[in-house]
């Protein structure tokens, strides 16, 4: 009979999808929306995909207030910090063990329990000669007298090792960046509002918004990747303000796009300023040196090279195709030259992942429209092939996605790059192609229509692959200030759920990544016998 598996990716479908409909249970009680636009408001928030059914000002501030932490609670940054505390939590169930193997008679330790000595797994790593170089606490470790008997029962800290340590600084790091980015956001949008020209805070009087709930909603949509805003014209209202528009660009970056890049940087600053003969040093060290031993989003130095160089590239061809292919369209030219290539570049980031948007894009040059499509689809596969590469070179042994099972070990890396992305292509266009055929099914008369000429087979493609892709740019509706597909039926409204929860899962691992397996899985046993047998021989050559 078969049972589902529970492994990373089936526990994140799970969450993902517990907190859309928790957002839906909070939402629709009040009655001032349908039933089917209130599960839509908990997918898209949920999945950090941003479209909006209705105008997101028509909801009350309780709703809005849920929508606020909901995209919080399933960001990615917020998923890897718990990861992070599961595995110390697992470290410090099995250090307890340990510890009091220390604390019993040497008799005792002589006739160690199996279970006990099942706990003897718990990886550490040494420096030496500049490098580092993994080993054990092995049963016979915990046998030897006079030093741990003479000075107590060692610490946690001592127990765990390097990795232990390392992990709880890491913590540290990813909680602290992560909220504090939200504060940063809210720092730097509330004292712009309310001091910035009074048209500004005239518009947002005109939508019934305070300026303070709008700046920290704003700050967290754009960290969240959510895309929605307070506001009917996303950020078209204050494209030519350049405090806000850096801020939110700078927060866009830092959140998602640039995430592991900053992330690493932070770590390399801190490791800089910290003592070298200082444990501190040491953990931060090795999580620089082995990135992937302990977080997902954190790479080897080459690859976050690599993955800053691409990102920057793409960035820069989505605002030059903006700024360069409407040369001479009202809806950009409108702005001088430096506000239109600052209000490009933000409409590159939200494009990427944000969704919110500084133009009206049903305006734009179609070419631009086209361009939008592909950066939307390739949005993720920088940090997704990233994630696969650095887990491959790292611990290969352990670089294992259920879709690359049939990958060949031996094959150079131009070839298994090429693999990755040929096998995340067939990953996603069928169900892209899915969705777009089922609405134009469902939609068939108004697509036909040639008087609703907002519905069209490529406004349709557009909306799919913006919610796959869970980012939340729309062509629109004329007479409607939310996406286009806030006028599609209830079936193509559930098929566009299906694209958010779907997509949300691009790229992530499975069961076999080093970072999201627990130490005692039979993969990661395996690679620390290695590490035992590889340490044992270095001792033996000494």
């Amino acid at each position: 009979m078969w049972k589902l598996p529970i492994n990373f990716i089936t526990l994140h479908y799970a969450y993902i999808l517990t907190l859309g409909i928790l957002a839906f249970i909070v939402i629709y009680p009040y009655g001032n929306i349908r039933a089917i636009d209130a599960y839509y408001f908990g997918a898209s928030a949920s999945t950090s995909s941003g479209l909006n059914p209705i105008d997101l000002k028509a909801l009350k501030t309780y709703q809005q207030v849920w929508l606020y932490f909901t995209p919080i609670l399933a960001n990615l940054g917020f998923v890897n910090i718990i990861v992070v505390v599961v595995r110390l939590r697992w470290f410090n169930k099995k250090l307890k063990g340990i510890s009091a193997a220390y604390r019993k008679p040497t008799a005792s330790r002589n006739c160690i329990n199996p279970e006990i000595k099942d706990l003897t797994h718990v990886s550490e790593t040494s420096d030496v000669e500049g490098g580092h170089i993994d080993a054990s606490i092995s049963e016979q470790e915990l046998q030897v007298s006079g030093k741990h008997e003479k000075n107590g029962p060692l610490s946690q800290d001592e127990l765990g090792g390097v990795e232990y340590r390392a992990l709880r600084i890491l913590l540290k790091i990813v909680a602290g960046y992560f909220f504090g980015l939200h504060l940063f956001g809210a720092i730097c949008l509330i004292p712009w509002i309310h001091l910035a020209p009074s048209r500004y805070r005239e518009y947002l009087a005109s939508q019934g918004q305070n300026p303070t709930w709008w700046a920290m909603y704003s700050s967290q949509t754009m960290i969240s990747n959510l895309g929605l805003t307070l506001t009917p014209d996303g950020m078209i209202s204050f494209r030519d303000a350049t405090w806000p528009m850096l801020v939110m660009c700078f927060l866009g970056f830092a959140g998602n796009t640039f995430y592991p890049v900053f992330l690493r940087l932070v770590i390399w600053l801190m490791w800089k300023v910290t003592p070298a003969s200082s444990s501190t040093s040491e953990s931060l060290r090795f999580l620089l040196d082995r990135p992937r031993r302990c977080y997902t989003l954190l790479f080897p130095s080459t690859v976050t090279w690599v993955l800053a160089a691409i990102l920057v590239f793409l960035n820069f061809i989505d605002t030059l195709v903006i700024v360069v292919l409407d040369l001479d369209n009202p809806e950009v030219n409108v702005l001088p030259l430096g506000p239109r290539i600052l209000a490009a570049l933000f409409q590159s980031v939200c494009t990427r992942h944000t969704g919110t948007a500084a133009f009206n894009l049903a305006n734009l040059n179609p070419a631009t429209q086209l361009s939008l499509v592909v950066m939307m689809y390739i949005s993720v596969y920088p940090i997704a092939v990233s994630i696969r590469m650095s887990e491959s070179y790292e611990d290969r042994s352990v670089a294992r996605y259920a879709t690359e099972r049939s990958l060949d070990d031996n094959t150079d890396g131009k070839t298994y790059l090429i693999n990755i992305m040929r096998i995340q292509l067939s990953f996603d266009l069928w169900f892209i192609f899915l969705g777009v055929f089922c609405i134009c099914c469902a939609e068939s008369k108004r697509v036909m229509s040639h008087e609703d000429w907002a519905f069209s087979v490529f406004a349709i493609l557009f909306e799919v692959v913006s919610a796959y892709c869970n980012v939340g740019i729309s062509l629109g509706y004329p007479t409607n200030l939310a996406a286009l597909s806030g006028q599609f039926t209830v079936f193509s409204k559930l098929v566009i759920c299906a694209m958010m929860v779907r997509g949300r899962h691009r790229g992530l691992p499975h069961g076999l990544d080093r970072t999201i397996n627990l130490p005692n899985d039979p993969v990661i046993q395996d690679e620390q016998d290695k590490y035992r047998d590889s340490d044992t021989e270095h001792t033996l050559a000494h």
